[in-house]
């Protein structure tokens, strides 16, 4: 049986879901990502405002990165957007043709929906268990997913 739910009132079904702030989420990836996406758009997100989505489908999860506050419009953040849009599915991709799509950007209402098909993550029931079992995430631990004109100075 699918259930349905709402994001920023965008509606989804899938046979299970479940969503936690980034701040509750301890999978190492997801949190690097998360680094990447303060850098490009420094002012707004946070570990509470940025949610992670999974969708259970038939064969497979699906993974929506949402921000509550989230308000880029001109080029350069749309630019950074782009970059991390990018450096999201390289991160979370499987063997089974993932997908990604800015599903909803609305600036003047502050909202962000980046959907990813097919991702590299068995749907997880709890915050502890989320687990990202990529293919290319974690081939070079040392290696940082920063681009050299993103990279942040500590």
């Amino acid at each position: 049986m699918m259930e349905t739910f709402t994001v920023f009132g965008k509606q989804y079904t899938a046979l299970k879901h479940s969503a936690w702030a980034m701040g509750d989420i301890k999978d190492r990836s997801l949190r690097e990502l998360f680094e990447l996406f303060e850098t490009v758009n420094p002012d707004h997100p946070t570990l509470k405002n940025t949610v992670i989505h999974f969708l259970q489908k038939e064969d497979h999860v699906d993974l929506l990165w949402t921000c509550g506050h989230y308000e880029a419009c001109i080029d350069v953040e749309i630019s950074g957007l782009l970059h991390f849009m990018n450096q999201l599915k390289r991160d979370v991709s499987n063997e089974f043709g993932t997908e990604i799509h800015l599903e909803y950007l609305d600036s003047f209402a502050e909202k962000l929906i980046i959907w990813v098909t097919r991702v590299a993550f068995e749907f997880p029931e709890t915050p502890d268990k989320v687990h990202n079992q990529g293919l290319f995430y974690g081939d070079n631990p040392e290696s940082s997913i920063y681009s050299d004109n993103l990279r942040r100075t500590e």
